[in-house]
Formats: C-alpha cells, sequence, structure tokens
C-alpha cells in the first residue's frame, strides 16, 4: 500500500487489555495517508496495566463507558489524528522520568502500583513522587477551559487513589497532591484580557488531599457501580451517564437580531431573553431561538459512543431534551 498518497485507507490496530486477560483491538485507520512511521507509532505502546482488574483511570471512568469499551473494543473505530495528544503525552512521560531517575534520593517516577482492595486488583501509575516534598505528581494535558470552570473532581479522585496506592504499598505518606497542567490550547492575547484564563500555559495544580477512609469509600463505591454495569445482559440495561459524565452544556437561550448570524446575547432562561427584548429600543427586529442542550462527550470525545444507543442518538441527532 502506498501511505504517501494522501487519502489512501490504511489501517492498522491499537492494543488494549480487556478485563479476563483476552486481547482486544481498537482499530485506529490512517484516512490522511500519514507515513508509516506514524502508523507505527499508533501501534506502538508502552503502557502496562499489570494484572489489574480496574486501573484508577478505569475506576472513575462512567461504568456505562468503560463496560462498552470492554465488551466492542474491536469494533471501536479512531483515527490516528484523533490520537495526536497521545503522542505529546508519552514524550512528556519519558522526558520527565529520564530527568527524575538522574536523582534517585529524591524522585520516584514512572512506577505502577497494585494492590486489592474492594476484594478486586487496582493498579495506578506512580507519575513522580518527591521524597523531599512528600508530594505525589501527575503530567496532564488539558484545556485552558479546565481551569476557566474550576473543574478537578475526576483529577482529585484519580489523584487520593494513587495516593492511596503509595501509602499501601510504598509505606509513604503523602502531604501533598498536585497535578502539573500544560493547557494545549493556550493563547497569551487571552491572558492579557482576561485575569481568569489562565495566565501561565503550564500550572502546578493543587489538588484537595482525602483521608484514607474517604478514598477507601470511594474505591468501594466506584467498583460496586463497575461490577453492577459488568452484570448487564444488554448494553441497554448499562447505567446511562450522568449529563456531567456526558459533559453536558445546558440549554441557552440566544436573542436573535434580523440580518445578524450571531446572536446578540445568550440567556440561562427565555423569561430572561424575553426580558431584555422587551426593554430594548429594537425589540421589533428581535427573536429568541433556542439553543438546546448539547451531550459534549458522547459528540466529540467518547470513543464508544457509536455502539452506545444513547449515543447513536446524540450523533444522530435524535436525543430528546
Amino acid at each position: 500500500m502506498d501511505h504517501h498518497n494522501l487519502g489512501v485507507y490504511a489501517s492498522s490496530v491499537f492494543p488494549y487489555r480487556v478485563l479476563d486477560g483476552k486481547d482486544g483491538q481498537m482499530k485506529v485507520t490512517n484516512v490522511s495517508g500519514l507515513p508509516q512511521i506514524v502508523e507505527d507509532w499508533a501501534n506502538w505502546d508502552n503502557y502496562q496495566r499489570g494484572n489489574a482488574d480496574y486501573t484508577t483511570t478505569e475506576l472513575i471512568k462512567p461504568p456505562r463507558i468503560l463496560e462498552l469499551e470492554r465488551r466492542h473494543a474491536k469494533e471501536i473505530q479512531r483515527d490516528i489524528t484523533d490520537l495526536l495528544w497521545r503522542l505529546s503525552g508519552q514524550a512528556k512521560h519519558i522526558i520527565f522520568e529520564q530527568i527524575a531517575r538522574q536523582n534517585p534520593d529524591r524522585y520516584i517516577a514512572e512506577e505502577r502500583l497494585t494492590m486489592a482492595v474492594a476484594g478486586v486488583v487496582i493498579s495506578g501509575q506512580l507519575d513522580l513522587y518527591d521524597l523531599e516534598e512528600d508530594a505525589l505528581y501527575d503530567w496532564k494535558e488539558t484545556k485552558t477551559w479546565k481551569q476557566v470552570i474550576g473543574d478537578t473532581e475526576d483529577w482529585t479522585a484519580q489523584a487520593n487513589i494513587n495516593a492511596f496506592l503509595v501509602y499501601n504499598m510504598k509505606n509513604l505518606t503523602p502531604k501533598k497532591l498536585a497535578n502539573i497542567a500544560i493547557f494545549k490550547d493556550w493563547s497569551v492575547r487571552q491572558a492579557m484580557r482576561d485575569r481568569e484564563y489562565p495566565q501561565l500555559p503550564i500550572k502546578a495544580w493543587d489538588l484537595e488531599l482525602w483521608d484514607f477512609n474517604r478514598t477507601l469509600q470511594f474505591i468501594q463505591k466506584r467498583v460496586s457501580l463497575h461490577k453492577k454495569a459488568s452484570g448487564a445482559a444488554e448494553d441497554g440495561a448499562l447505567p446511562l451517564c450522568s449529563p456531567k459524565e456526558r459533559w453536558q452544556k445546558p440549554p441557552r437561550w440566544a436573542v436573535m437580531k434580523r440580518g445578524r448570524i450571531r446572536a446578540v446575547k445568550l440567556f440561562d432562561t427565555i423569561v430572561e431573553a424575553d426580558a431584555f427584548i422587551r426593554d430594548a429600543s429594537d425589540s421589533a427586529v428581535l427573536s429568541i431561538e433556542e439553543r438546546k442542550a448539547e451531550e459534549t462527550r458522547c459528540l466529540f470525545y467518547c470513543d464508544v459512543a457509536q455502539v452506545c444507543d444513547f449515543g447513536r442518538q446524540v450523533l444522530n441527532g435524535a436525543t430528546k431534551p
């Protein structure tokens, strides 16, 4: 196959290991005909989950998504271009690991910890532990909206599970949890205009440190939810992801002006939009347009949307509000 001709379809596979140890394969396509070396990278993976039933990342996933990933691994398909940010993430981990290993008296880097808890085996990747600070760090690449909306719930849960593993398996007591976040869509102009916007493209983001009883209870709850999902006989019986898990943007009401494409102003309720029009001097040329709720994760970021009954409805524009 001539991989250098744009538009030529090439396919490869990316390994994915399911719970029972059998190998499934997520199909990775090369629709744009990128060079062979890029395909080779898509097939290469240094990720090792060990013999765990759940990793920390899997525990915090919505049960429906994780179960569909495991049931339909061979049906899931993504293009190499969708995996681009995985490349920079891999490079970042490799570089910082090499730096940390030059100072082994201070740092523990890239070590996977595994333990039995709540009737299953869980594992988590220790990105970096600073022995001088008793601080557990994780490397993250994210978008600036993460700081703008102050959303750290998933990061906090993951970090505390990893801290639980560090305490039990390394006999270390973390006193600080933080993610070193790189904002991949950061804009210097936006930073100058908006003080709420991240002022730098990288940030050491402190996270709430839970006590270990709280973490254990959280782990037990997540394991219970995932076990219940795995016991569902049919995909349609799986628990639906919550609006928050679907990253749902709530419906908005747009005040539109005749002859103008963009909204004059957006409102959370139709009452506010109507009041704005009644008070406007040009109310005769204004109207209200409903912007329906958007299931952001289903539309753009969910690998299993095509094998999920709800996800297919969203992609087909058929989901009822």
